[in-house]
């Protein structure tokens, strides 16, 4: 095994320890990269919405120390981080150092805050991913979520838009 394998491999392993620092995150390996650029595939569990939330993992490693998220963030900056297509569900990208275990957070295509809006980020800004950063994480992805049920699912009726108007149209 060579040491990008190697360095690969460990990424894919890191990254499953630090996502299920908390319980309702389910990692899923894609195995190798196909055409979405995603190295892991997540689902997110929430009491507030019900379901499968999925959130995509982009990995990135080096064998070198980093001293900050900036480290991260140059070394990140001279890779291609993700295709040129559209994914319509958040994504993340985590950077590790195998020297110390370090893991790096940056969004990938974030979601809004108060919109049920995707933002493909240009360039990434790298945070330490901590126990506060996978808190915060994981509850801009369930908010995000239950924006989008709330907009898209109406219980007992359907939204029909019509010229860019959304209107409730009662079901059967």
């Amino acid at each position: 095994m060579s040491e990008n394998d190697l360095i690969e491999r460990r990424a894919k392993l890191l990254a499953n320890v630090v996502l299920t620092r908390r319980l309702n995150i389910d990692v899923f390996s894609i195995g190798t990269k196909d055409l979405s650029g995603l190295d892991l595939l997540c689902a997110l569990h929430d009491d507030r919405v019900p379901g499968f939330l999925p959130f995509g993992v982009i990995l990135k490693a080096t064998s070198r120390p980093l001293d900050s998220s900036g480290d991260a963030a140059s070394l990140v900056g001279k890779r291609t981080l993700f295709p040129n297509h559209t994914i319509l569900m958040p994504v993340i990208a985590l950077f590790f150092s195998m020297e110390k275990d370090e893991a790096y957070f940056a969004w990938i295509v974030e979601p809004s805050e108060s919109s049920i809006r995707l933002r493909h980020v240009s360039k990434p800004e790298f945070t330490e991913f901590d126990n506060r950063q996978l808190d915060r994480m994981i509850k801009r992805i369930a908010d995000w979520y239950r924006l989008t049920s709330d907009s898209i699912l109406i219980e007992g009726a359907e939204t029909v838009r019509k010229n860019g108007t959304a209107k409730r149209v009662p079901v059967g």
